[in-house]
């Protein structure tokens, strides 16, 4: 039988509320990514939506994990509140220590649907990005990173 190119040198962890079993390695005292606590409510016509109830989740620097679960779980709600579009109503998300409020260019999203805004060119939907992660950068030095990105389009 031939091992697969990606295979582990360790099983998979599953972790859960409980955390790790004894058997497992601990973890490293400082997360990459921790969230603690979280909860996330929304309002409805009907009353409030609890969509997150108490999540912790600690996933350490270089660390593989996957959120599974059905339609409406909440998945999303969590990333995007690890990306900083949106924020916990209860909890905190830190990313190396540091709370996350916002959307900052430390972080990546890959969006399950279009998010150009429809009205603009592709040029300015870039240059949108790059303008609010580099705020410091003049319009050519932001023009000549727009092109960069859109190059291999031409």
């Amino acid at each position: 039988m031939l091992a697969h190119p990606y295979h582990l040198s360790q099983p998979m962890q599953i972790l859960d509320s409980k955390g790790l079993s004894p058997s497992q390695p601990e973890l490293a005292t400082e997360s990459f990514l921790s969230i603690k606590n979280v909860s996330k409510v929304y309002e409805t016509p009907r009353g409030p939506f609890t969509v997150l109830d108490g999540v912790d989740l600690d996933v350490q620097a270089g660390e593989f994990i996957c959120l599974i679960g059905h339609s409406g779980c909440g998945k999303t709600t969590l990333l995007n509140m690890v990306s900083g579009f949106s924020t916990p109503t209860q909890g905190e998300v830190r990313v190396e220590g540091r709370l996350i409020t916002k959307p900052g260019p430390d972080r990546m999203v890959v969006f399950q649907n279009y998010c150009l805004l429809p009205w603009k060119t592709a040029y300015e939907n870039v240059d949108l990005a790059v303008k609010a992660a580099f705020p410091g950068k003049s319009k050519p030095e932001r023009a000549s990173q727009v092109w960069e990105h859109l190059e291999w389009w031409v």
